[in-house]
């Protein structure tokens, strides 16, 4: 899903601007954008970018072939027969010919597909105006020509942005209906607006046969909340038409309200860029911080495996790297350690400070955090994983002495432990392990399911080490805590693998008595009729808690022979009784 339709059911709701925006963010971030302009009878996106790019000027777009060309060149290689004796040519056109590059940088264009040739104003609007859709369809095979344009898109771009016609048109029906994945659909706050809106929202989402089916978004626009009465009326109202189109929005529960464009008169005079300006960002922070939120939802809905969604793969991938500004030593060591394993490290390194480059942060795959005992406490940090949260962004957490403390938001989070001395590397290879776990492409196949969860008390922590490294050797997948890599969520791993174990091997000793969380998981397991084997290695007997459970016994015994032991009797009881 990375064609994103804009559509508006009336004019007026800041539609172009918004787009044109977005693919200025998306550009910065850094990735391959495409600007399509589908407003066939009221062109000229390209005015928001001219005042940044040269190459947007009017009287230069108004020159170049765009859609309206390609679908002319289209039909006359068709309807013109081939020569005798030579094979037919392809209708199909290089879509590079129809493409203006805006801009490039950090290896990414920014690039605009115009309407079309309007130097002669006259012939445009002929074209525009005669041309038959539906005749299109039914006897030029338009299907098979949007499904080979919309191909061509997505080959040569991360995103891919179309500005559509406002109402119920045919032209806007293909924009939305067969070339869009996702369906951004923009309104003003006045009753009939809404209205109107969440009925062609329901006409996007409604099956059809033949269309690949479509994602909506609901993005409420140019919203003025100066009366207070009036402005409560209409949440009540964006309420509803949320509750009318449950299956609109975000994948995790992001709500209409959170994607509000605030109204600002000042923006309603001449087409211009926010984003990228320094000034007027500042000036207009509120409807940055609305594009932002509506890009993460954007990101949401991309394939797992885009560049849209994982940030852009230059190298292995990128890592945003947070460090103190007296921690240069430690950063540096951290940088060269990924760089090494081709990862691309950003802010750049003589960015020593924990101001954010929520830019940079953006297109990181994840967060390194190097903390302190100022730092991580700091109102900046707070705002970095604010953001990080809201672009689903996982972060490793490093602390830099024994007495740094975790962040709130960080509680669940498995942190690494810096050493001063780590002249074996140990920490930082742990480091380099987290960062290729959490950034790692997902995949459709299903996860290795731990056969055996190993259960323990903290002073045994060595010997379940042991006891794991044997088990593998068994051939037996074996979850252990120690493990988990740093950055990922320690509860919801821990109950993951919980769920997915088909044994509970538990060492019972002196150490296990007092451990709660032992006897937590040693309940869960009971109750959910997981096979509990307990590994007695004292002399003292198991636990009240644990004595139900017939144990091996392995005191006195030695090692190789006791693993072997526990490793009959799981395979045993978990094929006699699976997951």
């Amino acid at each position: 899903m990375t064609v994103y339709s804009f559509y508006s059911y009336k004019g007026g709701v800041g539609r172009s601007m918004t787009l044109a925006n977005l693919a200025a963010l998306f550009y910065r971030r850094p990735l391959d954008v495409v600007v399509v302009d589908w407003d066939l009878e009221a062109p000229g996106i390209e005015r928001y970018f001219a005042p940044r790019y040269a190459a947007a000027e009017p009287e230069v777009v108004s020159d170049q072939a765009g859609l309206c060309d390609l679908i002319a060149h289209y039909r006359q290689t068709v309807a013109t027969p081939p020569e005798f004796d030579r094979a037919p040519s392809s209708p199909y056109p290089p879509i590079d010919d129809y493409l203006i590059t805006l801009d490039q940088n950090r290896g990414c264009r920014l690039r605009l597909m115009p309407a079309g040739r309007r130097r002669d104003w006259a012939a445009y609007a002929e074209f525009v105006q005669s041309f038959d859709w539906a005749d299109f369809y039914a006897n030029w095979a338009g299907g098979g020509f949007f499904d080979w344009l919309h191909l061509q898109l997505v080959s040569c771009a991360d995103i891919v942005l179309i500005d559509t016609r406002t109402g119920i048109t045919e032209m806007g029906g293909v924009a939305t209906r067969h070339m869009a994945d996702v369906v951004v659909v923009m309104f003003a706050g006045n009753e009939e607006n809404m209205e109107s809106s969440a009925r062609m929202a329901e006409t996007f989402l409604a099956p059809r046969e033949g269309d690949r089916g479509v994602e909506v978004m609901l993005v409420p626009s140019r919203i003025d909340d100066s009366d207070s009465g009036e402005y409560s009326g209409f949440l009540t109202r964006l309420a509803e038409m949320e509750q009318r189109l449950p299956s609109a929005g975000s994948p995790d529960g992001w709500q209409a309200r959170e994607l509000l464009l605030p109204y600002r008169p000042r923006l309603a005079f001449r087409e211009q860029l926010v984003v990228g300006d320094d000034e007027l960002e500042s000036v207009f922070r509120p409807i940055v911080e609305g594009y932002r939120n509506i890009a993460a939802q954007m990101q949401r809905l991309a394939p797992s495996d885009s560049r849209l969604r994982l940030g852009p793969d230059v190298a292995r991938g990128r890592v945003y790297l947070l460090q103190p500004k007296h921690r240069a030593d430690v950063g540096n060591r951290v940088r060269r350690i990924l760089e090494d394993d081709r990862y691309e490290v950003v802010p750049s390194p003589t960015t020593t400070s924990y101001d954010v480059d929520e830019e940079e942060l953006a297109s990181a795959g994840c967060i390194v955090a190097l903390m302190d005992e100022s730092t991580s406490t700091s109102r900046s940090l707070r705002k970095l994983l604010s953001f990080a949260e809201q672009l689903s962004k996982p972060v490793i957490p490093v602390l830099l002495g024994p007495t740094v403390r975790m962040p709130i938001q960080l509680a669940d989070v498995q942190s690494l432990q810096w050493v001063p001395d780590d002249h074996d590397g140990r920490v930082l290879d742990a480091l380099l392990r987290a960062v290729r776990t959490v950034t790692a492409v997902p995949t459709t196949s299903e996860p290795v399911r731990p056969a055996v969860f190993l259960c323990y008390g903290g002073d045994d922590a060595r010997r379940a080490e042991q006891v794991a490294d044997g088990l593998e050797e068994h051939g037996i997948t074996t979850w252990l805590d120690t493990r988990i890599a740093a950055g990922t969520n320690f509860a919801e791993e821990r109950q993951r693998a919980l769920d997915d174990a088909g044994a509970l091997v538990v060492l019972a000793s002196s150490a296990l008595e007092a451990s709660r969380s032992a006897q937590q998981e040693v309940a869960y397991a009971n109750s959910r009729d997981k096979v509990i084997l307990p590994v007695r290695f004292g002399d003292e007997p198991p636990a009240l808690w644990l004595s139900r459970w017939p144990a091996v016994d392995a005191a006195d015994q030695p090692f190789e022979s006791v693993i072997d032991r526990v490793a009959e009797i799981v395979r045993a009881r978990t094929l006699a009784h699976p997951v």
